[in-house]
């Protein structure tokens, strides 16, 4: 299932058939992740060290969605997606992203937080997004200095470090 603002619709193969569905459903799951660790963010206000690592984390997943987003800029409205099973890729990461999301509303400890935000920076997620700007190649050379400070592929590295910053013991989770 993917949101489209109205409430949900079925995942299905034309959702991915050209490169702008393709980029709007990428954009729309950095969108999300930047929602839930805003909402992480505020759930340890008390803290403002690992509030403010969180924010720092939701601004760069929204550039993220931003830029992929922007992409849409070098492909015609038709240009098909790239080879690759597009569908079944990001409808793992939306159910891993949805189960996160569930736990986040009731709240969730700072340990269930981080470990969350590892199985996401470490989902497809990201894999999909460098493929993404990878493809949109030298016409996308002028948004080129954004993706590379976006830091789409250091994420899990800087929810580990954090982790270990802040002290925060790792547990298992499981969506």
């Amino acid at each position: 299932m993917i949101r489209d603002g109205e409430g949900e619709r079925a995942d299905d193969a034309p959702q991915t058939r050209t490169m702008w569905h393709l980029l709007e459903r990428v954009a729309d799951l950095e969108r999300r992740v930047g929602a839930l660790y805003e909402r992480f963010a505020a759930l340890f206000r008390q803290s403002p060290l690992v509030a403010a690592f969180w924010l720092e984390m939701a601004g760069e997943e929204r550039l993220h969605a931003l830029i992929v987003a922007a992409a849409r800029e070098v492909f015609p409205a038709t240009a098909p997606a790239p080879p690759g099973e597009w569908s079944a890729r990001l409808a793992e990461v939306e159910k891993l992203l949805s189960a996160i999301e569930a736990r986040a509303v009731a709240g969730v400890s700072a340990q269930d937080a981080f470990a969350g935000a590892e199985q996401l920076e470490a989902s497809e997620l990201n894999a999909v997004t460098e493929s993404v700007l990878r493809h949109a190649g030298t016409g996308f050379s002028r948004l080129g200095p954004f993706v590379a400070r976006s830091g789409v592929d250091r994420h899990r590295d800087k929810v580990l470090e954090a982790r270990r910053r802040f002290r925060i013991a790792e547990v298992s989770v499981h969506p």
